[in-house]
């Protein structure tokens, strides 16, 4: 979740894709 959260300040404006690859990476983990 955290490692979620920074990716999400640092790219400032998630895309819709880029958050489904997060969700699938929390799912990995």
């Amino acid at each position: 979740m955290r490692g979620h959260f920074q990716l999400m300040r640092w790219q400032g404006k998630p895309s819709p894709s880029q958050m489904a690859v997060f969700m699938e990476a929390l799912s990995a983990r």
